[in-house]
């Protein structure tokens, strides 16, 4: 009896957890932040058919930081998008990965930042779908 359950048991969690990886046309849309390491701190992502994109860093108390990108590239699972401010200063590598089940989409990866092309800080992003 114990064998049974146990066999029951594994069958049902596999297709309880069953999840794919994103593929590129999945992340195609609008993505609000689903948890961030700042305190405060609001991500928008959008993501266009053209691979072009937009991430918009908003906080409580500073100005809305907006990115806009045609520099998208993908490797296997991982989309890479790399953005510049205005100024040419501060360069942002976006590297997300992701999952779906069941209607439910999640990309989730690493904010990296450089300044004058030395990496010096990276966050860890996760994003839900907000169109």
């Amino acid at each position: 009896m114990k064998t049974i359950f146990s066999i029951f048991i594994i069958l049902f969690s596999k297709q309880l957890f069953a999840t794919d990886n994103l593929s590129h046309m999945d992340r195609i849309g609008t993505w609000a932040f689903a948890w961030t390491v700042i305190d405060g701190e609001n991500q928008v992502l959008t993501i266009s058919e053209d691979k072009s994109s937009i991430f918009e860093r908003n906080y409580e108390d500073a100005d809305k930081q907006i990115f806009k990108s045609n520099n998208m590239e993908y490797f296997d699972d991982l989309l890479i998008i790399k953005y510049n401010d205005s100024k040419g200063l501060l360069n942002y590598k976006l590297v997300l990965s992701g999952w779906h089940s069941y209607g439910v989409y999640r990309p989730y990866g690493t904010l990296y930042m450089y300044n004058k092309g030395a990496l010096y800080n990276g966050l860890t992003v996760s994003f839900q779908r907000s169109d």
